[in-house]
């Protein structure tokens, strides 16, 4: 997460992913190291929405009230809207009637995997919600803007606003990375690591997932979370 959920990973990689399969540099430089597992922590906080890594964090996702980066509800939302717009002069993400702000214009761009986020949740949420439709269902919708919405957009405009404050600090850690040696395949191995073997292997789990017994070599079998050291 620290080194390659960002824009610079992409850009740097760009011929390399074209082939599927995210490859990550793996630093043998212990400084740099921890400042990988220092961001990647604070990326993992804010896609889990503050549920995961909270240790110094004393606050949720949202600025400080005194932070002037703090978005808030500038104008109500008033019936569901038909469409979003964006004033990048004012930094104000407006819905329908309703506007929210600041928005820096790099959130209101914000994409993962080639969509806006921010449209992508709004489109599910206005007047006439788009998306591929699988039954009947599909066709009964909100018939008015609920407030938990407002709490909702501005969690998201949050956490998309910190992590394109990371970004320059994660692009230049994966240039301090790539500057030095890097770890090879046989380097990790001598060092002990192991790379998930047939399709019940335990390291292809989750951590937290229950390991069938026949498949469990011990109690503290590792997922997915991390190496696993012998």
């Amino acid at each position: 997460a620290g080194v390659a959920a960002h824009p610079g990973f992409t850009e740097r990689f760009a011929e390399e992913l074209d082939t599927p399969g995210v490859r990550i540099p793996i630093t043998g430089d212990a400084e740099l190291f921890e400042r990988a597992i220092h961001l990647g922590r604070e990326v993992v906080w804010l896609h889990t929405y503050g549920q995961a890594f909270t240790e110094g964090h004393d606050g949720g996702i949202r600025y400080p009230t005194d932070d002037p980066r703090r978005v808030t509800n500038l104008t109500a939302v008033g019936s569901l809207p038909l469409d979003a717009s964006y004033d990048p002069e004012t930094a104000v993400l407006s819905i329908g009637s309703g506007s929210f702000g600041p928005v820096p214009a790099a959130v209101w761009d914000y994409t993962v995997g080639g969509r806006a986020v921010i449209k992508s949740w709004f489109n599910y949420r206005k007047a006439n919600p788009t998306g591929r439709r699988t039954s009947a269902l599909d066709d009964i919708n909100a018939s008015a803007w609920p407030a938990e919405w407002n709490g909702e957009l501005i969690d998201l405009l949050s956490v998309l606003n910190r992590l394109v404050e990371l970004e320059p600090a994660q692009a230049e850690l994966l240039g301090r990375i790539l500057d030095r040696p890097v770890a090879s395949y046989s380097d990790l191995a001598s060092a002990g690591v192991e790379w998930p073997g047939a399709a019940n292997d335990p390291q292809r789990r989750a951590n937290q997932a229950p390991v069938a017994k026949e498949t469990q070599a011990d109690d503290d079998v590792d997922g997915q979370l991390g190496f696993t050291f012998h």
